[in-house]
């Protein structure tokens, strides 16, 4: 796989009334907005020891509260204590289902929670940072987006279960036979990636339809 400074993956597996349904897959635009794409870095890589032994913000274990069904989910509620950052850059716009921004409450007001477009959102141009785009777990998506709701909130828990950064080394595909049941991970046939010793694994086309896929430098597609 050749190396792109431009192309950084993470990883959500979800989780819908406690049980696994399959993972999103976020291309990050860090050559457009790279001071974004680092605090959303930063809040995927935290741990589960982290969160408890630290504080330390993240996502893991955190919910999809939100879903305004057919225009766009919410996630990323922390507990923890973020910081707010400024704009930086609007060059990416909202025209595709899957973009990938941030919530605020006017400008410069940026945290942690971020929203997930179900569909072009010409409206959201300047007034919300885009900085990602699925490119795997549209199916995913579209299970998310089909939990009932009460006053937008969800009436089963939608939990990110795991995530964290995918790295562009070490990917090798394997087949679901030779992983031994676990019910978080199946059924979906998966990619291992070995990080430290340990396996983590999701679909495994996001790469496949990234090369099929051009994205400008402005996200445009």
């Amino acid at each position: 796989m050749a190396k792109d400074s431009t192309r950084k993956y993470v990883y959500f597996n979800i989780a819908i009334g406690g049980v696994f349904v399959g993972a999103l897959v976020v291309r990050l635009y860090v050559n457009i907005c790279p001071e974004t794409c680092t605090r959303f870095l930063e809040f995927t890589r935290t741990t589960v020891e982290e969160k408890q032994d630290y504080g330390k913000a993240g996502y893991i274990n955190t919910h999809i509260h939100r879903i305004q069904a057919p225009v766009f989910l919410q996630a990323g509620e922390i507990q923890e204590t973020t910081p707010t950052f400024s704009d930086e850059s609007f060059d990416i716009v909202h025209n595709r289902r899957g973009v990938v921004s941030f919530s605020n409450v006017g400008p410069d007001t940026n945290k942690c929670q971020f929203i997930i477009s179900l569909n072009p959102n010409p409206w959201m141009d300047r007034k919300y940072v885009a900085f990602g785009q699925i490119v795997e777990g549209m199916d995913v998506l579209d299970n998310i987006e089909a939990v009932p709701t009460f006053y937008e909130s969800p009436t089963k828990p939608i939990e990110i279960i795991e995530c964290g950064e995918v790295p562009l080394k070490g990917i090798k595909p394997k087949s679901a036979r030779e992983f031994s049941g676990d019910s978080k991970r199946l059924p979906m046939s998966i990619l291992s990636i070995d990080m430290d010793g340990s396996e983590i694994l999701f679909a495994p086309s996001w790469y496949e339809f990234d090369k099929q896929v051009t994205f400008d430098e402005e996200g445009r597609g």
